[in-house]
């Protein structure tokens, strides 16, 4: 679908777990020399303002990324994405997407392959990245990109898959499409967020189990569901992260940093957070 546009809702308790996650696998990837390949399903524009009409709509910021902002007690892993989104936020009140995450914390010699189907978010997001020649940006679904671009040259890489979860379909295609991506590229560490709804609970469960048996290994499993938030039929109260060959020690970086991201966007001590392991071929664990 069409209609969705993530300046609503950049910065909120959502974008604060996926980024921060992929801050901490990016962090991981880079300690080794070789060339990787970042690849994004789902782009979008690349940078959001935070005071633009979209943003201050809905103002989920104001209870995500801007809460923590003012903090100096973050654990050392979430240092460089918080520090990105100080000097994006300083430069002008924007926050980056994670493109531009990607953009920041690669190398000069590795590659981003990005994919946005919404025209204007696809317009935005060439704006946002035309200076970097290592950017490849496609106006096409980015189902059917991940497996058509794959493998890449660089065989070392990650992969973020989060589309907007609208309808029920993009649950199925996130599936089928790991699954088609991890036969042509079984090495591509695979990421995959997904949003925590009541009335798609079954839906989830039932991603989450396809996923982990998409990898050869184990696949972690992180959630995050802030304080305050109501776990009503229609709401986001909450969301998650799908690691699949997860770099070595993410799940301690993982371990160090949820619990503080959930007492960070607390107004109170109901928040909660999961963190965990999925076997490939019968999901079990904390998640």
């Amino acid at each position: 679908m069409l209609s969705y546009q993530h300046g609503y809702h950049a910065g909120n308790h959502a974008d604060v777990l996926k980024h921060s996650i992929l801050t901490l696998i990016l962090t991981r990837l880079t300690q080794k020399d070789r060339p990787l390949t970042y690849m994004d399903s789902h782009a979008g524009a690349g940078l959001y303002h935070l005071e633009g009409d979209q943003a201050r709509k809905t103002g989920e910021a104001d209870s995500g990324i801007l809460k923590l902002l003012g903090l100096n007690d973050a654990p050392n892993q979430l240092v460089p994405y918080l520090s990105l989104c100080k000097r994006y936020h300083t430069d002008g009140a924007w926050y980056p997407g994670s493109p531009t995450i990607a953009a920041e914390l690669t190398r000069p010699g590795d590659d981003l392959i990005l994919m946005e189907l919404h025209p204007a978010e696809h317009t935005q997001l060439k704006g946002a990245l035309d200076s970097d020649p290592r950017a490849h940006v496609h106006h096409r679904d980015g189902f059917q990109g991940l497996v058509a671009l794959s493998p890449p040259v660089h065989r070392r890489g990650l992969v973020l898959m989060d589309p907007s979860y609208e309808t029920d379909e993009d649950y199925q295609n996130v599936a089928k499409a790991a699954s088609a991506l991890m036969r042509r590229w079984p090495e591509a560490v695979v990421a995959v967020w997904y949003p925590l709804v009541s009335r798609r609970k079954n839906a989830t469960e039932t991603l989450k189990k396809k996923v982990a048996e998409c990898g050869k290994g184990e696949t972690l499993c992180a959630e995050l569901c802030p304080a305050g938030i109501s776990d009503n039929e229609w709401g986001l109260y909450g969301s998650g992260m799908l690691i699949v060959n997860p770099p070595w020690k993410l799940e301690d970086d993982i371990a160090e940093c949820i619990p503080w991201l959930t007492c960070a966007l607390a107004d109170d001590s109901r928040g909660t957070s999961d963190y965990g392991r999925l076997v490939s071929q019968e999901a079990e664990g904390g998640c």
